[in-house]
């Protein structure tokens, strides 16, 4: 069996997963120069074809010995490696990405600055924090009602069928504890990115949703995606390493597309 490596160069981390007579093998790196980590890649395992996507694969510029992809062509493949006819895959890495999958093949629907980045960045400028890990363990001891308005704040007798803990304007109050603020910060991101899903979905009749990225190992960030996604009647997959989703979706790309119809997945 021939040994495949797909390399995903995002703006801070490097994602390769390997596939060879050995199974399959993820490694991540936080970079200062995927050069040496690619020579490395390479040295270690020694593979018979090389793949690489991400916005940081033009800093392997000069280096041989790879074929680049289209990032969110690999992004969309995550369906395929799924085993999924179609879905939408809501890519959360420093930004996001929405890709659908369908029987006519993949298309770019939109993306959004709301990701990970503004994650950290608020939680820096808000709470002086700026490890995504600090965020969420101080967002722990949170209250979203003392930040977010809230059905229950306008209606406290009910409206249609929403609960009333929906929020209806992220960080509508003044005040708040820092917990308070670090799970308003998950509460604006998280929301803001599933109100973007529920809007490019409105008239279609896909309801499968694959969630991934580095933001998703985030526990809180997938409690609240889960709670709006039931809201929107969604059915949500989270890859179990989300940071490897798109070099996943490179590897079912190359077996469907560039012809190693006996890679097994």
């Amino acid at each position: 069996m021939k040994i495949i490596a797909c390399i995903d160069i995002g703006t801070t981390k490097l994602k390769a997963v390997i596939l060879g007579d050995g199974g399959l093998v993820m490694e991540k790196y936080t970079y200062t120069d995927p050069r040496a980590i690619y020579r490395q890649i390479i040295a270690t395992y020694r593979p018979d074809e090389v793949y690489v996507t991400g916005s940081g694969s033009r800093l392997l510029d000069g280096v041989e010995g790879y074929e680049v992809l289209n990032e969110l062509e690999c992004t969309a493949y995550i369906v395929r490696y799924l085993g999924l006819e179609e879905g939408l895959v809501t890519n959360i890495g420093t930004g996001t990405s929405f890709t659908l999958m369908s029987e006519d093949g993949y298309k770019h629907l939109n993306g959004t600055g709301v990701g990970g980045g503004a994650f950290v960045g608020l939680g820096e400028r808000m709470l002086g924090l700026t490890e995504p890990e600090a965020i969420e363990s101080m967002a722990r001891g949170g209250d979203l009602g003392e930040v977010n308005i809230i059905i229950d704040d306008i209606y406290p007798e009910g409206i249609s069928s929403l609960a009333g803990d929906v929020t209806v304007a992220n960080f509508g109050k003044a005040g708040g504890s820092n917990q308070d603020v670090a799970l308003g910060i998950h509460s604006l991101i998280t929301e803001s990115i599933v109100s973007m899903v529920r809007a490019l979905l409105f008239h279609s009749p896909v309801r499968d949703i694959i969630v991934c990225g580095g933001v998703t190992e985030n526990q809180l960030v997938k409690e609240l995606f889960a709670k709006y996604s039931a809201l929107f009647g969604f059915k949500t997959t989270y890859l179990e390493d989300p940071s490897y989703g798109t070099a996943l979706g490179m590897l079912a790309l190359v077996k469907e597309k560039y012809g190693d119809k006996d890679l097994q997945l």
